[in-house]
């Protein structure tokens, strides 16, 4: 995989719902910006699409998917953003055609399972991050830009801490797409303190189960395991899906835990919540787990590698560590 540089193209593709409910103004908005980094943006033949819910077939999706690969030209995959179904596409790619074209695939929330399955079949690292959606943001915070660019720069270490500010406000509905409702961090906090070392795995929770029992569902064997949700995750459900994890074996298999930020007005923000849900299912594991951190739906959202190691400290300073260049 060759180093992402200024002036390299980027294609954008939509594997789950569809560009066309993005205002034209959104989109340029977000172009600009790329190109403000230096990155060129090709959009994929069918990111406007529609078929029900997603954008256009699945062998539309599977097209633009497969014709960023091939082509010489891209040196980056980002998904538009995420919504239902990018799972469609997996029974249909060509690994072989990926391995053999290894370029960073890059995205969040319904995108972990085309993450977690390349890597599970190829072994090649992608980003879990920021979406092309982020960059359409005019306020967009410039903690998820800093650490895009440096790890698509290929630096390391690099050492994230929790922000200064957040939000989780729907900017995409308000007149002139904001301001931002910013309001303090409250910091990552330590659920259970130490320090572990892995490679991470992991993403939206809902969409990562959805790869259990599948040849998609990646090793977890002591990983760093990444779990994030909707803002508007129920807590029942979250337990349910954690008691999952559990029944599956991966709690007790992993190294270390986070768990992604929640808006703060969310009953899973709090770590009484959190714990009262998490300790049981733990049965007694005593990795470090770090909670409320900025690898979610709620901004800034950092960029972290899929399928590299990290280092997890949850101690009274808690960060997450880059090991490596994500080219080595």
């Amino acid at each position: 995989m060759r180093p992402l540089n200024k002036g390299d193209k980027i294609a954008v593709i939509a594997p789950a719902n569809t560009m066309a409910s993005m205002p034209e103004k959104l989109i340029q908005i977000g172009l600009e910006r790329m190109n403000t980094l230096g990155y060129r943006i090709q959009l994929g033949q069918n990111v406007n699409k529609k078929h029900f819910h997603t954008a256009g077939t699945i062998e539309e999706r599977v097209a633009d998917f497969h014709q960023s690969f091939s082509n010489q030209d891209i040196a980056a995959v980002m998904a538009v953003y995420g919504g239902y179904n990018s799972n469609h596409l997996l029974d249909h790619l060509d690994y072989n055609l990926i391995k053999s074209n290894p370029k960073l695939l890059i995205g969040y929330s319904d995108v972990s399972a085309l993450l977690n399955a390349v890597y599970a079949q190829t072994s090649l690292v992608s980003l879990h991050g920021v979406s092309f959606a982020s960059f359409c943001d005019p306020n967009m915070f410039p903690e998820a830009i800093e650490s895009f660019v440096r790890i698509v720069n290929g630096e390391a270490p690099i050492e994230l801490t929790a922000p200064k500010k957040t939000a989780h406000d729907l900017w995409y509905l308000k007149k002139e797409f904001g301001p931002r409702d910013t309001y303090p961090h409250s910091g990552w906090s330590v659920l259970t303190e130490g320090e572990a070392k892995g490679k991470l795995l992991g993403g939206n929770l809902e969409t990562f189960l959805a790869l259990a029992g599948t040849p998609y569902f990646p090793s977890c064997d002591s990983c760093i395991l990444l779990l994030e949700s909707a803002p508007d995750e129920k807590p029942a459900k979250f337990d349910r899906e954690i008691t999952q994890l559990k029944q599956m074996g991966i709690l007790s298999s992993i190294a270390g835990l986070i768990i992604g930020q929640f808006p703060s007005d969310s009953p899973l923000a709090t770590t009484e919540t959190m714990r009262s849900i998490l300790e049981p299912a733990l049965g007694g594991q005593a990795y470090p787990i770090l909670l409320n951190a900025s690898f979610s739906h709620v901004d800034p959202i950092y960029t972290l590698p899929i399928g590299r190691e990290v280092i997890l400290r949850a101690d009274e300073n808690p960060t997450v560590v880059v090991c490596q260049s994500i080219y080595e």
